[in-house]
């Protein structure tokens, strides 16, 4: 699988991540060391134990880093988790539980299609 066609398979922005990055090398190495943060797997705890500020804090570092690696549809379904948990609590917990739901399901087709670059 090619870096486009990584992109076009998750609805990303190629030609901004090859602007900001220059070549696809640089890009498959920075994609590949977003499955390495732990970040994921520490907001699924956070997401177990109902911590508020770290289900916040997780899903804006997780935002950060699909907004610098232009993975869109990802960087909505985290930026929306952040908003939720911006303020404490979840107002709608059923709407987060959606979202959250979306996100690890998103996260794993991302994780799927990093391994075949």
């Amino acid at each position: 699988m090619t870096i486009q066609d990584f992109y076009s398979a998750i609805d990303g922005e190629y030609t901004e991540i090859l602007a900001r990055l220059a070549n696809e090398d640089r890009i498959r190495r920075f994609l590949k060391k977003m499955l390495e943060t732990g970040d994921m797997e520490a907001l699924k705890e956070a997401w177990e134990k109902k911590s508020s500020a770290e289900i916040f804090s997780y899903s804006h570092r997780l935002k950060g880093i699909a907004q610098n690696l232009s993975l869109s549809r990802f960087e909505a379904l985290t930026s929306s988790l952040t908003e939720a948990f911006r303020n404490g609590p979840a107002q709608d917990m059923d709407a987060a539980a959606e979202n959250y739901t979306a996100l690890c399901n998103e996260y794993e087709t991302i994780a799927a299609l990093i391994s075949q670059l």
